[in-house]
């Protein structure tokens, strides 16, 4: 399974034909047609549904896109993260506060448990000492 083949089948799924998907990919129609079908002999199931004006995604098509999109993201996170190094977009960031916060320790927006987001990741707590 290739990366041309992945991002022709979302693109598919997502444009709803592939005279569609091949004019956004700048790819021919046929080249297109072939990477699905090798998409197709890889999955050993029909993804789309060849339908007047379009396709459809099958149940297998269906089953798959979530799947498809979150690769084609994960790639481009990570391109992202080289660039981001590049243009040294990276390190470490600290943010300690003290009262009048609220006295269970974590500010209001960040809550009790902290979170993520696609370039950094955080935690919310009293800070300790280090020895």
């Amino acid at each position: 399974m290739t990366i041309d083949e992945i991002e022709a089948f979302v693109s598919i799924a997502r444009l709803g034909g592939f005279a569609r998907a091949a004019e956004a990919l700048h790819r021919s129609q046929p080249a297109i047609s072939r990477r699905i079908e090798m998409l197709e002999e890889q999955l050993r199931t029909s993804i789309f549904e060849r339908v007047r004006g379009g396709v459809l995604l099958t149940a297998a098509g269906r089953s798959f896109l979530p799947y498809a999109e979150a690769a084609l993201a994960s790639l481009k996170d990570g391109t992202e993260a080289v660039r981001g190094l590049e243009r040294g977009e990276h390190g470490l960031v600290s943010v300690a506060w003290s009262a009048p916060w609220p006295a269970r320790g974590s500010p209001a927006s960040c809550g009790s448990s902290g979170g993520a987001t696609r370039r950094s990741s955080w935690s919310c707590g009293p800070r300790t000492a280090r020895t």
